[in-house]
C-alpha cells in the first residue's frame, strides 16, 4: 500500500506498507494495550 501526494512536477512518496503487515494495527490511532 503506497501513501502519496502530488507535488509539482510528479508525486512525492509519503509511506510504503508491506502487504503482510497487520494494516488496520498499523493505522490505529489508538496504541494497543
Amino acid at each position: 500500500m503506497l501513501f502519496y501526494r502530488p507535488i509539482e512536477g510528479g508525486i512525492e512518496i509519503i509511506r510504503v506498507l508491506h502487504g503482510a503487515r497487520d494494516i488496520d494495527a498499523v493505522l490505529d490511532p489508538e496504541p494497543m494495550q
